[in-house]
């Protein structure tokens, strides 16, 4: 088949106009990840390897919530200190970094434990010609789906895998991207409210 990324004329092909047009479609297809019955890609059961005790335990996880909840616990006594829960707003500012520090461990558990969808052993497309256009992973003794990737840590093919990460014990991948897109989100507004709140806390401490 000829590579989408060289430019090519129809004498070349050795077709038409209307069948290089059915060529793109075809090819299209292909990389854009056809509805094929992905078998036990998503499911939960057999998809998760681990337990949920098993995956946490690992210094990725247990790092990231360990610095969590030492900046919640330390931000959190700070402001308490310097604004007591008097006021609507003191409640409301608290409330909300309360909330970020729920949203970033609950998000890391969930992106953690669903796992990013793996692409079952032996796995075949539904049409013998799709295979030419698919490359074929010996590990998992199986063809790879389009976006999909083999895994070193997991040991598995994972569904449009975007990469390993280490703080979530696991692969971001088609079933826990936005999870992840979410814990990164939450991490990231929480850090700078904690920075805020400490940070006013410093000058009132020195300046006042």
């Amino acid at each position: 088949m000829v590579s989408r990324h060289r430019k090519v004329n129809n004498h070349e092909l050795g077709v038409n106009n209307h069948d290089c047009v059915n060529l793109s479609v075809a090819e299209y297809q292909i990389i854009e990840a056809p509805d094929w019955d992905n078998g036990s890609a998503y499911d939960m059961k057999r998809d998760l390897g681990k337990t949920m005790i098993r995956r946490l335990f690992h210094w990725g996880p247990l790092a990231v919530i360990c610095i969590t909840l030492t900046i919640g616990t330390a931000t959190t006594y700070v402001h308490l200190q310097w604004w007591p829960l008097t006021t609507v707003t003191s409640f409301l500012h608290l409330s909300l970094f309360l909330l970020f520090n729920y949203l970033t461990l609950i998000n890391l558990s969930r992106s953690s434990f669903f796992g990013p969808g793996y692409a079952p052993y032996n796995w075949k497309p539904p049409r013998k010609e799709d295979e030419d256009r698919l490359q074929y992973c010996r590990i998992c003794d199986g063809f790879k789906m389009p976006r999909s990737h083999h895994c070193s840590k997991c040991g598995r093919c994972v569904c449009k895998m975007d990469h390993h990460c280490p703080w979530i014990n696991n692969c971001v991948g088609y079933r826990n991207h936005a999870l992840f897109v979410r814990f990164l989100a939450s991490a990231i507004f929480g850090c700078i409210h904690a920075a805020i709140i400490l940070s006013f806390a410093l000058y009132r401490f020195l300046f006042r």
